[in-house]
């Protein structure tokens, strides 16, 4: 039987982003979500626990504010309430009051911001500055700062020296006094076992004792906490089910856990995760490579174990990422990053280009953005930000990031389409040369409007221009980047061939459409032989794509392609491709 001291409701998998290290797989286009009846009876069954806190959490739990509005008033009649967001909807500081003032009326007063490296790749920082100080206007009575690190804080990694910096950074725009920082490790669960576990060192013992979080209980026998899901699903770690309560009244389950009949808790707790893979053997099946801890083993483990026992491994969506959707969400606003670029090291992102859509001039079927909603080389009426914000932020960024190695014009589309382009770039680059003068400035382009002179001339002043070139014939250009009408292919090869100091970006993919052999491959060969680039970069899509059918090409075949372009053309190539920590790519030959 379970007694709880606490309860967390999972009221939505929607999110605004897509967290690489989140547990529960949460997205923008995942729409599960409680229903308000659905949450009235979670919180009667449990009525007569001696509940300290109740959670209410996402996904992004802001998506679905009338709900959260309608939860907190139900919530805060059994115990003090806590919301956990990453706080995208503070936009601006009548925004977050309004918000956080009817949220507040319905008794909520203690409220924690997730900050770090995963989180801060899809919310503005800037944003988080202002929910806090909404919030201490408010007079909130506890604020908190949640930050999940890959190792650990001041670990040397990319990922948590970015967070340390994004700390920095927040303290700069607001006031933190009286704020605690939660510190953790993120969990190697859903989405971080996938993204994140390769960046880890494997271990070879497993642990002997279920690592089980100190707010569960810290003991199988008697857990003093459970999460529920989006369809019932009463868990204690993500996506190990108790039960689910649309199936079983919620105090049934709980009064009637027993962890010895079980099937993984009992293993779980006479062995911890090192008993689960004789579990996995009595099934014919064996973990495939290592696993970074105990979480880790006993995530894959039970991934494997999952359609054995479907009632107990629930639910499935922990274990699943669903359908192939893009795994980029679009740039918020000028800058983003810095981030680590395979190519250009610590990368500062210029975006140019409007923050509510893909503007483009392709439509490629791998790109990370997904479809393109505005496909065009002449675009009209698009809200683009002025030749003067762009150099503001830009001059913002140099001030205050410190160790960059490029400023890359990239976002959400295609850079060269804004209007002022030319001016833009002129204007960064006296910036570059006045504040920081040894980071260099690289451009990533699909290479569409270089046959126009004064895109070329802007062209010149980047220290890496990156010009895409994925075909050398306009059937595999019509069936891989899916131009807009007026793009012209051989205007592209022409324009190439004058811009210096040229680097050739080319994404080689397989499947249903594939540039690696017979005429397209051929065709792509002789164009980069007729333009002669200073470097040709070849890789292929490390990450999911919205195009089903559009297969990455292994490292092996990379190697190979970049092998036979040196030894056909002379030409300087280097394959890239998902490394593990701390490698490089190499050139071919080597």
């Amino acid at each position: 039987m379970i007694r709880l001291r606490g309860i967390d409701l999972l009221l939505t998998y929607q999110c605004s982003g897509r967290c690489a290290h989140c547990c529960y797989r949460a997205s923008p286009d995942r729409h599960e979500t409680m229903t308000l009846d659905e949450v009235e009876n979670y919180l009667s069954a449990v009525a007569d626990h001696p509940l300290e806190n109740i959670l209410l959490f996402g996904g992004e739990p802001f998506l679905h504010y009338d709900l959260l509005h309608q939860s907190i008033l139900l919530a805060a009649k059994l115990a003090r309430v806590l919301v956990f967001t990453n706080g995208y909807w503070a936009t601006d500081r009548q925004t977050a009051r309004r918000l956080l003032a009817g949220l507040q009326e319905a008794g909520l007063d203690y409220i924690l911001f997730s900050v770090d490296a995963f989180h801060q790749a899809h919310v503005p920082l800037e944003r988080i500055a202002i929910g806090i100080e909404a919030a201490r206007d408010l007079g909130y009575r506890t604020i908190e700062i949640d930050n999940r690190y890959l190792q650990g804080s001041g670990a040397d990694n990319f990922f948590d020296r970015r967070t340390g910096e994004i700390m920095t950074q927040l303290g700069q725009l607001c006031d933190l006094t009286g704020i605690t920082v939660h510190q953790g490790p993120m969990e190697t669960v859903g989405r971080a076992a996938d993204q994140l576990s390769p960046y880890l060192e494997t271990q070879t013992s497993p642990p002997t004792r279920c690592p089980l979080p100190d707010y569960l209980g810290d003991d199988l026998r008697l857990p003093i906490r459970v999460e529920i899901h989006p369809g019932g699903w009463v868990n204690l770690c993500a996506g190990l089910a108790l039960g689910n309560a649309q199936q079983r009244p919620l105090d049934q389950i709980l009064a009637d856990y027993n962890p010895e009949t079980h099937p993984i808790i009992s293993v779980l707790m006479r062995e911890g995760p090192a008993g689960l893979r004789p579990l996995l053997k009595r099934h014919g099946l064996s973990l495939p490579g290592g696993y970074t801890d105990g979480c880790h083993l006993c995530y894959q483990a039970r991934r494997l174990l999952q359609p054995h026992y479907p009632e107990h491994l629930a639910p499935l969506s922990v274990y699943r990422e669903g359908p192939a959707t893009p795994v980029l969400q679009l740039q918020t606003g000028i800058i983003y990053g810095p981030i680590h670029s395979r190519r250009l090291g610590r990368s500062l992102g210029i975006n140019l280009l409007p923050t509510a859509y893909k503007l483009c001039s392709f439509d490629c079927v791998y790109c990370h953005y997904g479809r393109t909603r505005v496909k065009t080389l002449t675009p009209e009426e698009s809200p683009f930000p002025s030749v003067k914000q762009v150099l503001n932020a830009v001059e913002e960024a140099l001030q205050t990031h410190q160790e960059i190695d490029y400023l890359t014009f990239s976002g959400n589309g295609e850079p060269t389409l804004h209007p002022h382009f030319p001016a833009i770039v002129a204007g960064v680059r006296r910036l570059r040369d006045t504040l920081k003068p040894e980071v260099k400035l690289a451009i990533l382009s699909n290479s569409s409007t270089v046959h126009l002179p004064r895109i070329r001339a802007a062209l010149k002043m980047f220290d890496a221009p990156i010009m895409k070139l994925d075909a050398g014939d306009p059937t595999t250009l019509a069936r891989i980047n899916r131009p807009a009408a007026n793009v012209k292919l051989e205007a592209i090869i022409e324009g190439l061939k004058e811009i210096p100091n040229l680097i050739i970006q080319s994404v080689l993919v397989t499947g249903r459409v594939s540039n690696i052999q017979g005429e397209p491959f051929e065709a792509w060969l002789s164009a980069l032989a007729a333009i002669r680039p200073a470097q040709v970069q070849i890789y292929s899509t490390d990450r999911p794509v919205a195009e089903a059918g559009v297969e990455k090409v292994p490292p092996a075949t990379l190697r190979s392609i970049a092998e036979e372009i040196e030894q056909r053309t002379g030409l300087q190539v280097r394959a890239y491709w998902a490394l593990a920590p701390g490698s490089s790519p190499l050139p071919a030959g080597r």
